[in-house]
């Protein structure tokens, strides 16, 4: 396998990004189709001076204001949490950075190994059938069964 194609999507440069077909759109693109602003997903993507980003970008700054199609995916996702369960940009922070650090899930609302749902108003992670973990709030880190929250879960 040459090295071009052995390369992870954390690593891939915008070259390596539209020679393997992975989607790839600029920021105006991504925030027109998600229908959410520009601004807001700068910020997700770049943060500002004095804050963070929620994520990384896998495209290096240097190459251009980009996504992946994966990146999308979450967009569209960020943009219903706030939009239909009006959760903060922090919680979605919270989620994201737990999701990542502690389980090694580098898109918490965009793959298909497991499933994000809402509780209330904290974000779980279904990772098996059985077992849902808390992203955020009182239930964080938390191990629930998933019959008990079943009838709250959206």
């Amino acid at each position: 396998m040459n090295r071009k194609h052995s390369k992870s999507i954390e690593e891939m440069t915008l070259i390596d990004t539209v020679r393997q077909d992975a989607g790839l759109y600029t920021l105006r693109q991504a925030a027109m189709f998600a229908r959410m602003p520009l601004n807001t997903l700068n910020y997700c993507h770049y943060g500002t001076r004095t804050n963070k980003p929620l994520r990384e970008s896998e495209i290096p700054r240097e190459e251009g204001k980009f996504i992946t199609f994966l990146e999308f995916v979450e967009a569209v996702a960020i943009r219903s949490l706030r939009k239909e369960r009006n959760i903060t940009l922090l919680k979605i922070r919270e989620a994201i950075d737990e999701a990542q650090n502690k389980y090694q899930i580098k898109h918490p609302f965009a793959q298909q190994t497991h499933r994000t749902v809402v509780v209330g108003r904290d974000i779980h992670i279904l990772m098996n059938e059985d077992a849902i973990i808390g992203l955020t709030g009182d239930d964080k880190a938390q191990r629930s069964f998933k019959p008990f929250l079943e009838p709250y879960m959206e």
